[in-house]
C-alpha cells in the first residue's frame, strides 16, 4: 500500500492481554479525502512483542472525507 500511496500508519488494535483475535491495521492518506486500511487479524506473542501468523484474510476499507470544517486558526 505504501509503494502506491506513500507512507502509512501502522498499529494493532485490541493489543495487549485481552483475549480474542488481534487487528493489525495499515491506513494510508491520498488524494486529500481517502482513507484507506487494510486491516487482518493476527497472533501475537505477547511475552516477545511479536506478530505470528495472519489467521484471516485481509479486509480493505475505504472513506471519503465529503467536507471539512476548518477553524479559526486554520486547522482541520
Amino acid at each position: 500500500m505504501e509503494a502506491l500511496f506513500g507512507e502509512g500508519d501502522h498499529f494493532i488494535t485490541h493489543y495487549g492481554f485481552s483475549p480474542g483475535p488481534k487487528q493489525w491495521n495499515t491506513e494510508v492518506f491520498f488524494g486529500g479525502r481517502y482513507t484507506l486500511t487494510l486491516q487482518v487479524d493476527v497472533t501475537i506473542d505477547n511475552q516477545k512483542h511479536l506478530v505470528l501468523t495472519n489467521v484471516t484474510a485481509p479486509k480493505f476499507y475505504l472513506v471519503e472525507a465529503g467536507s471539512l470544517i476548518w477553524k479559526p486558526d486554520g486547522s482541520g
